[in-house]
C-alpha cells in the first residue's frame, strides 16, 4: 500500500498494480501447477544417534504420500523410483535434511515438490518437516513439533494439515475431522504398522500377515492395519480370507464415517465376489455403495455404481436388468459430458443386444461407441470396435463385411504393440472361414492366433484355439494330427486345472477309438469320468457313461456296458431329463436283447416309447417295428422272471 501511496501519477500507479498482480498470479500459478503435479516424500532424516527409531522417518513419509494421495490431486514418486537414485549412485541416502540434496532428488525424479525433514532427541522428541518447490529451490514451509515420541501418533496429523494449508488445498468439515482424528493411540501398533509397510515394499507378505495380525491385537480398532492385512492376504493368494476381514473393515470403515475410503473398500469386495462368480454377494455390495452415494450426493459415483451393477447383471446373464442400469448412467452421463465412460457403455450395451441375437441394436451401439473413439482418435478402442462389429456380421452371416471390419481390426492391432488382441481377431478370422467350411483359410489364422498365444504364454486363449485345430483335424479324419492338438490341450488344461479337462479326455478316447486302440480309449474315458466326479462337474456325465458303455458293447462285455448305462439312467433321473431317459432306455432295451433276456429288452423299449409319445419323436415307428420283433423273440422262447434294475 505503501508503494501504491508513493505513486503520483496513474500510468505509474497502474504499472505498479499490474507489476503486483502479474507477481501474485505467477506465484499462484506456481502453487496450482505444483498442487496437482508430482511430489517427493522422503524419508525423515533420523539424528538421535538411535537406530532403534529409524522406522519413524520412513512411518512419517508413508503416511504423508498417503494422505496426500487421498487428499489432494498430487501424485507421490513411488518407493522403487526413489531408490533407483541410490542404485545409479546419484545420491547415497534419500533421508536427507540438506535442501541442495532434496531440490536434487526432486529434479532426477521429475517431481514438482519435495517433502523433507528430520528428527532429534535432545530429552524430548523434535521433528522438522520442509515443503521445497524444485524448480525455484524455495523452501515454502519449515515448521517444527517437539515433545515425546507417543505425541508423533498426533503430530503426523498436524503435519498433513499444515502442508495442505500451505498449498491452499482447502478441506472439507469432514475431511479435517478424519485427519485430526488418531488412526491408533498405540505406539506399538504404529510401529508395526510402519515396518509392516515396509516390509510389504520388498515382497515379504507371510511376514507381512504375521506383524499385522498383531497390531489389530494390539488395536482393533486400527483401519490401516486391517487395510494393510487385506492387501498382503492378496498378494499371498490367500483370497478366502479376505471377504471376512473386508466385512470388519466395512464396519470400522462405517463407523468413522470414512465414506470416501469405505466407497473404496465397496469397490473392492464387488471386484472380488463379481471375478469369482458370486453374483449375488456382488449386488449386495453394489446397492451399499448405491446407498453410500445416495447420501454423497456424488454424481461422478453414481455413474460407476450403475455401469458397476449393469456389468454383474450382464455377467449373471441377467440381461434386461443389465441393460436397465447402464442407461441409468448413460442419462447421468450425458449430463456430464464425459464421452470416454459414454463410449463404454454403448460398448457394453452392443455386447448385451449382441448376446441375446438383437443384432441391429447391438450395431446400433458399437455403431455410436466407435463414433466417440474415431473423435478421439483411440486407435486401439477403435479395433475393438471393429472387432465387435466383425463378430456380429459374422453371426448374421453377412461374411464379406465381417471380413473387412476383422482387416481392419487387425491393421490396426499389427501397430498397436499388442499381441495377444491381434491374436484375438485372428481367432476370429479363423471363425469366419471355419463357418463357411474353407478349413484350409480357417486353419492358417487359427494357427497365426496359436503362435502368438504361445509367445505369450495366454493359457486360456490357447485352450479355445487348440480345440478349434482339433476339431478341424477330425472332420477331415486327420486323426493322427488331431490328437497331437488335444494332447497339447490336454497338457495346458492339466496345467491350469481346466474344468473341462474331463471333455478333452473324452475327445481323445474317442480318436483312440476310432484308431482301434481300445485300451488307451478306456483309460482317457475313466479319467474323463474321474475328473468329473472329483470335480462335481457334472454337466456332461452323462455322456461320458455313453462312451463308456459303448466302448463295453463294442468289446461285446455287456454286464460292463450294462453297468453304464444303468448309471446313465440314474443320473438322468437326478437331473429330471426325460430326453436323456429315453435314449439310456432304448440302449438297455438293446443290451438285454443282445443278452438273450427279452422281457426286461421290452420293459425299457416300451419306456422308451412312451417318452417318445410325449415328444413326437420321429423314431417311434421303427422302435415299435423293433418291440414287435422282441415280443416274437419271447413268443419262442420263456420270457425272464428277474425284476428290473
Amino acid at each position: 500500500m505503501k508503494a501504491l501511496a508513493g505513486c503520483k501519477s496513474k500510468p505509474a500507479r497502474l504499472a505498479l498494480i499490474i507489476w503486483i498482480g502479474i507477481s501474485c498470479l505467477g506465484w499462484v500459478g506456481t502453487v496450482y501447477a505444483a498442487r496437482t503435479g508430482k511430489i517427493a516424500v522422503l524419508p525423515y532424516k533420523n539424528l538421535t544417534g538411535n537406530p532403534d527409531l529409524n522406522w519413524l522417518g520412513e512411518g512419517l513419509a508413508q503416511y504423508l504420500a498417503n494422505k496426500l494421495t487421498h487428499h489432494t490431486k498430487l501424485t507421490p514418486i513411488d518407493r522403487f523410483r526413489l531408490e533407483t537414485l541410490i542404485y545409479y549412485r546419484i545420491v547415497d541416502d534419500l533421508a536427507t535434511d540438506d535442501p541442495r540434496e532434496a531440490k536434487l532428488i526432486g529434479k532426477q525424479t521429475g517431481a514438482q515438490l519435495v517433502i523433507y525433514g528430520n528428527y532429534r532427541q535432545q530429552g524430548e522428541l523434535k521433528i522438522t518437516t520442509n515443503l521445497m518447490e524444485v524448480t525455484s529451490g524455495k523452501v515454502w514451509a519449515s515448521f517444527s513439533n517437539s515433545g515425546a515420541l507417543n505425541k508423533i501418533l498426533g503430530w503426523q496429523n498436524q503435519i498433513i494439515l499444515s502442508l495442505l494449508e500451505k498449498m491452499q488445498i482447502r478441506l472439507t468439515p469432514q475431511q479435517q475431522e478424519n485427519l485430526s482424528a488418531k488412526e491408533t493411540a498405540s505406539l506399538p501398533a504404529y510401529e508395526r504398522y510402519t515396518k509392516a509397510n515396509l516390509l510389504l515394499l520388498d515382497g515379504e507378505t507371510e511376514e507381512v500377515v504375521l506383524l499385522c495380525q498383531k497390531i489389530v491385537e494390539l488395536d482393533p480398532q486400527y483401519v490401516q492395519a486391517v487395510s494393510l492385512l487385506i492387501k498382503a492376504y492378496e498378494l499371498s493368494n490367500q483370497w478366502e480370507k479376505i471377504p471376512r476381514l473386508y466385512q470388519k473393515y466395512e464396519a470400522l470403515l462405517d463407523k468413522h464415517q470414512n465414506q470416501e475410503e469405505l466407497e473404496s473398500v465397496y469397490d473392492k469386495i464387488i471386484t472380488i465376489y463379481t471375478n469369482s462368480g458370486q453374483f449375488d454377494l456382488a449386488l449386495k455390495y453394489c446397492h451399499k455403495k448405491l446407498n453410500l452415494i445416495n447420501k454423497m450426493s456424488n454424481v461422478a459415483g453414481m455413474i460407476t455404481i450403475y455401469n458397476q451393477i449393469g456389468t454383474v447383471y450382464q455377467k449373471k446373464k441377467e440381461f434386461d436388468k443389465a441393460i436397465s442400469f447402464f442407461q441409468k448412467g448413460l442419462k447421468l452421463m450425458e449430463k456430464q459430458g464425459d464421452q470416454t465412460p459414454i463410449a463404454s457403455t454403448y460398448n457394453n450395451l452392443g455386447d448385451i443386444y449382441s448376446a441375446k441375437g438383437l443384432y441391429a441394436n447391438a450395431l446400433k451401439n458399437y455403431q455410436k461407441s466407435l463414433g466417440i473413439w474415431r473423435m478421439r482418435n483411440d486407435m486401439n478402442s477403435i479395433a475393438i470396435s471393429y472387432n465387435k462389429i466383425g463378430l456380429v456380421m459374422l453371426r448374421q452371416k453377412n461374411y464379406d463385411k465381417a471380413l473387412n471390419y476383422f482387416d481392419q481390426a487387425a491393421n490396426i492391432q499389427k501397430l498397436s504393440g499388442q499381441p495377444t488382441k491381434l491374436a484375438a481377431v485372428y481367432k476370429n478370422m479363423g471363425d469366419l472361414y471355419l463357418d463357411q467350411r474353407y478349413y484350409n483359410k480357417a486353419m492358417d489364422y487359427y494357427h497365426k492366433a496359436m503362435r502368438i498365444y504361445e509367445k505369450e504364454g495366454e493359457k486360456t486363449a490357447l485352450i479355445h484355439i487348440y480345440d478349434k485345430i482339433g476339431n478341424i483335424h477330425l472332420q477331415r479324419n486327420q486323426l493322427n494330427h488331431a490328437l497331437v492338438v488335444y494332447q497339447k490341450l490336454m497338457d495346458t488344461q492339466e496345467r491350469n486345472d481346466d474344468p473341462e479337462l474331463y471333455s478333452t479326455y473324452n475327445q481323445i478316447g474317442d480318436i483312440y477309438m476310432s484308431k482301434k486302440n481300445y485300451d488307451l480309449a478306456l483309460r482317457y474315458f475313466e479319467k474323463s469320468l474321474e475328473k468329473q466326479l472329483i470335480t462335481g462337474n457334472k454337466a456332461a456325465l452323462g455322456k461320458t457313461y455313453d462312451k463308456l458303455a459303448d466302448f463295453y458293447q463294442k468289446r461285446e462285455n455287456y454286464q460292463q456296458a450294462l453297468h453304464y448305462y444303468l448309471k446313465k439312467i440314474e443320473y438322468c433321473r437326478t437331473n429330471k431329463d426325460r430326453l436323456c431317459r429315453l435314449n439310456a432306455y432304448f440302449n438297455v432295451g438293446k443290451i438285454y436283447d443282445k443278452m438273450g433276456q427279452y422281457e426286461k429288452a421290452l420293459n425299457y423299449l416300451r419306456r422308451t416309447v412312451q417318452i417318445e409319445n410325449k415328444f413326437n419323436n420321429l423314431n417311434i415307428d421303427e422302435h415299435l417295428d423293433y418291440i414287435k420283433q422282441l415280443e416274437q423273440k419271447l413268443a419262442a422262447e420263456p420270457a425272464g422272471t428277474s425284476p428290473l434294475p
